[in-house]
């Protein structure tokens, strides 16, 4: 079945507090040493997700994709500045969809609605150990052009 997306709004508030895209879910603490999260990136956008509150205050644009199960994936970005430059934010699939290769679907439907808006460019960051969200950037045309922390910055040229 396709995903289904629609801006998220604050009745999606429920399900987003619940949303699980880290594997494991759940540990003690996030920093370094024991019972640290083994992909502290997938911790970090999940506790993002569910602590997300829809309308955002911001320009920021959340995206929310429902299967036969419910939630099945998260997504923002923000349209283009006057410079011309879009801004992907986080994104998030459910445990229940790893492996299937949704990420680009997701990507995707990012991509298709900043095209839209007119963006020439389009940005977004991707820590530097999560190689499955740096394959699939690359695979859409994104270039790693510089880092900020233990993030690559990741470009896209539309135009």
């Amino acid at each position: 079945m396709p995903l289904e997306w629609s801006e998220s709004v604050l009745a999606d508030r429920g399900e987003l507090q619940i949303f699980a895209c880290a594997h494991p879910e759940r540990v003690r603490r996030v920093t370094p040493g024991p019972n640290s999260h083994p992909r502290p990136y997938q911790h970090a956008v999940q506790s993002y997700i569910r602590s997300f509150r829809a309308p955002s205050r911001t320009s920021m644009v959340a995206l929310v994709a429902r299967d036969e199960h419910g939630i099945a994936a998260f997504a923002e970005y923000e349209p283009p500045d006057q410079t011309g430059d879009a801004w992907i934010g986080h994104i998030g699939r459910a445990n229940r969809l790893a492996g299937t290769n949704v990420g680009a679907e997701i990507l995707e439907e990012v991509l298709r609605r900043v095209r839209e808006t007119g963006a020439e460019t389009v940005s977004t960051k991707i820590h530097f150990a999560n190689n499955a969200s740096q394959r699939l950037a690359k695979s859409f045309g994104f270039e790693c052009v510089g880092f900020d922390g233990q993030y690559g910055v990741w470009a896209l040229y539309l135009r």
